[in-house]
């Protein structure tokens, strides 16, 4: 097991994107980070508000993808993004659309923080 991988690995991890709410995704879900660093970026639900604030402030509005890891094929790996954070998952290939359970879009609070990640299915 690599250093830092979560025991059991959590079934279901998330991406941030910033797709419009009714934009279909694709097929296959290849974002520019995997082009420019070979992996897609994931988080726990316990990273999500950490990584909005940090990568999406400049958005009002983020759509969140909850994955389920045993629908993705491609290796998921978990590294060091800081030294003393918890590692980061990252997913080493493209994403299947079959392997997003559901999308929520989330939004930026009136303090301009991102904050409480929407972690139930859309009703």
């Amino acid at each position: 097991m690599p250093p830092g991988k979560p025991h059991p690995e959590p079934e279901v991890l998330y991406h941030l994107c910033t797709f419009q709410p009714d934009e279909e995704l694709p097929a296959l879900y290849h974002p520019e980070s995997l082009e420019r660093e070979g992996f897609i970026h994931l988080s726990t639900a316990e990273q999500l508000a950490r990584t909005a604030n940090r990568f999406f402030q400049q958005f009002a509005e983020v759509q969140v993808l909850a994955i389920a890891t045993a629908r993705v094929e491609a290796e998921i790996r978990w590294e060091e993004s800081e030294p003393g954070e918890a590692p980061f998952p990252h997913l080493y290939g493209e994403l299947p659309r079959e392997a997003v359970v559901w999308r929520k879009s989330w939004r930026r609070e009136v303090s301009g923080e991102y904050a409480h990640p929407p972690l139930e299915p859309a009703s």
